[in-house]
């Protein structure tokens, strides 16, 4: 089945039952159909060309109640060349570094042009990598949370670097959520 918006506008449009869409529907006309719970992708900058001068430096990205953390990717666009040490941590308010600990952004742990996500930590996993390296902890929270990176540079003001942290989650709706039954 075909379904077709024309015209300019907002609005409420009839959806026929049997139409199927996976994911996202976005057309230029700022209307949006949804159906099922999409992935989502929310990026945190990091940039000398937003201050490299040392100190902290925070970005933060707020999941809502319900979602499901599906997977913290730093990728290293631009190593960092401040005077004695660049260092990541990503975590939240339980855990500041629960999910990357100390990630030295100069050199050795991450390179321009590489990444490091849950499948592949570079030994720079937080405390929320359980047990023997065999399950993550906290992906799913009831409650809503920020998962917040910090960037901590020290000595001379970089002149060079670039960092991003994608964090990629599910949000569910009540609508979205399917009881199993027993039998």
């Amino acid at each position: 089945m075909a379904f077709s918006f024309t015209g300019t506008g907002k609005g409420l449009f009839r959806i026929p039952d049997n139409l199927q869409v996976d994911g996202i529907a976005e057309f230029d006309n700022d209307v949006s159909l949804r159906y099922g719970a999409p992935v989502q992708v929310k990026r945190l900058k990091f940039s000398v060309a937003n201050g490299g001068a040392a100190g902290t430096h925070t970005g933060s990205v707020p999941l809502p109640a319900g979602a499901i953390l599906i997977d913290t990717i730093v990728h290293a666009v631009a190593l960092w060349n401040s005077g004695t040490s660049a260092t990541l941590k990503v975590g939240d308010a339980v855990d500041d570094d629960g999910i990357f600990t100390a990630v030295n952004l100069k050199a050795t742990d991450l390179l321009a042009g590489e990444s490091i996500n849950f499948d592949r930590t570079g030994g720079k996993e937080g405390a929320d990598l359980g047990g023997t390296a065999t399950h993550w902890n906290r992906r799913y929270l009831s409650t809503a949370r920020t998962i917040t990176g910090v960037i901590t540079l020290v000595g001379t003001t970089a002149t060079t670097g670039e960092t991003y942290i994608d964090v990629v989650f599910s949000a569910p709706s009540t609508a979205d959520v399917t009881t199993a039954t027993f039998a």
